[in-house]
């Protein structure tokens, strides 16, 4: 098993449950069900993105949605954004500025401890 955990910025909004909260009840449905066999190991239709730390997995429904996500370690999968096929360029750009901000508070707090 795997555990998910969703980014959430300093100010404490979680840009993947704002796009998600976006989503049609259906679409929410189907988006769960693929978070739930993500936690159980089965990363499905996924792809390492190019010069990004980055995955995304692929959803084949609505506008074509994607959700960015790293493996932190054999246990964590840390969700940062989502989005559509037509903002691809710009969501990824943000979930690596979202993914560096990450891994910096996550350090910081480490050396705290």
């Amino acid at each position: 098993m795997k555990e998910v955990e969703y980014y959430t910025t300093k100010d404490g909004k979680c840009p993947y449950l704002e796009w998600f909260s976006t989503l049609s009840v259906e679409y929410q449905s189907k988006v769960i069900k693929r978070i739930n066999r993500l936690e159980s190991g089965l990363l499905g239709d996924c792809k390492k993105l190019t010069n990004s730390e980055l995955s995304e997995l692929r959803l084949f429904f609505g506008k074509g949605y994607r959700i960015y996500f790293k493996e932190l370690d054999k246990v964590i999968i840390l969700i940062v954004t989502a989005g559509d096929k037509s903002d691809q360029k710009r969501a990824i750009k943000q979930a690596d500025k979202y993914l560096k901000d990450y891994l910096i508070r996550k350090e910081q707090n480490d050396n705290k401890t």
